[in-house]
């Protein structure tokens, strides 16, 4: 497929606003294998360049791989993540492209939001979403440059009694996604060097009965990665990763509100699914957005993409909620933030 119309001359726009010839010339080298001398004269006029750079991949059939790398270098800019949602590259989990559509009807309980600004801020997220690998699989989030948070039953079974060393080897894997095209960002792996603060889960929290109300039993682990892949790029040449900030989101989610959650159910590449919260308490909220084994200590995200919770349980079965048999669980941000500076974690 090529693109046709407004979005081919959005994406021009966007390339020509967001790059310099120096920019270009290392991005297509380092991840293309490409001179960017031998496409273009180096010594002309910018908008003439960016012409027939693009045309250099349209008439291969391969720009999906040129915004694939662009995506990767300038996150918060929407245009390429559209793009590449129009030519089928992005993907949620059943299967169907996450584009502005899914978009109207995560977000029409509490209001529209602007599709290009939500994209952008969302493609940044995927960046900053990682799969735990420890004795199982899990899903963790980046929360400052060099630390993720994730449940504490993902590597409960490595970790030492003092509650900070590690008996085996963690890893956090960046950038696991798969795409409808030929081309995807490379992974980046990152070993965990120790946890920093974590609070078990409630036995309650394994049966489905009454929500927990306990503060002491908040299933989060801090990892402390081995460098702070927060501040690298994704892509030589790209800005810096970045992180998901963790400041309180105020009154919190309620019953209705839209939740979304980037996980890597079963221990597959980077998912998405959307659904709604079903009840919450003190110290835990419910809700019946998608997950499977693999997705435990996903982040889930409210309507505006702030960090609200940390997905760590479900029950198939579960007492009817709502009209919902059955619903999965999630511990709200503030008290973990609250129980994680007790412990020394400034955040």
């Amino acid at each position: 497929m090529i693109l046709q119309g407004d979005m081919r001359r959005r994406v021009l726009e966007s390339i020509e606003n967001s790059f310099n010839i120096n920019d270009m010339s290392t991005i297509v080298s380092r991840r293309l294998d490409l001179r960017i001398d031998n496409i273009v004269n180096v010594n002309g006029l910018w908008g003439n360049q960016v012409d027939t750079i693009y045309g250099h991949f349209e008439r291969r059939n391969t720009v999906e791989e040129l915004l694939a790398v662009l995506r990767d270098a300038r996150p918060a800019v929407p245009d390429f993540a559209f793009a590449l949602d129009e030519l089928g590259f992005t993907r949620i989990s059943n299967g169907a492209q996450v584009g502005p559509i899914a978009l109207e009807v995560m977000l029409s309980d509490r209001g529209y939001r602007d599709a290009p600004e939500f994209r952008g801020k969302l493609s940044m997220l995927e960046g900053r979403v990682c799969q735990v690998r420890a004795a199982g699989t899990g899903t963790g989030v980046l929360i400052a440059p060099d630390l993720v948070l994730t449940n504490r039953h993902v590597i409960a079974g490595l970790l030492a009694a003092d509650g900070r060393a590690l008996l085996g080897d963690v890893t956090c894997v960046f950038d696991w996604k798969s795409g409808g095209a030929r081309f995807a960002t490379p992974e980046t792996r990152v070993v965990v060097r120790s946890v920093e603060a974590s609070s078990p889960h409630a036995d309650g929290d394994l049966v489905a009965g009454p929500m927990v109300d306990s503060a002491s039993h908040l299933d989060y682990a801090i990892l402390r990665l081995a460098e702070r892949i927060g501040d690298k790029p994704i892509t030589v040449g790209g800005e810096p990763r970045g992180v998901v900030e963790v400041a309180p989101s105020g009154s919190g989610l309620k019953t209705h509100d839209a939740a979304l959650i980037l996980q890597h159910p079963m221990g597959q590449p980077m998912m998405i699914d959307i659904g709604a919260v079903l009840e919450q308490g003190p110290t835990r909220l419910r809700h019946n957005v998608n997950t499977a084994s693999g997705s435990s200590g996903a982040p889930l995200f409210d309507a505006t993409l702030r960090l609200a919770a940390l997905h760590h349980a479900g029950h198939e079965n579960g007492p009817p909620s709502h009209g919902v048999t059955g619903f999965n669980q999630a511990i709200p941000i503030e008290p973990i933030l609250d129980d994680a500076r007790r412990e020394g974690v400034m955040i």
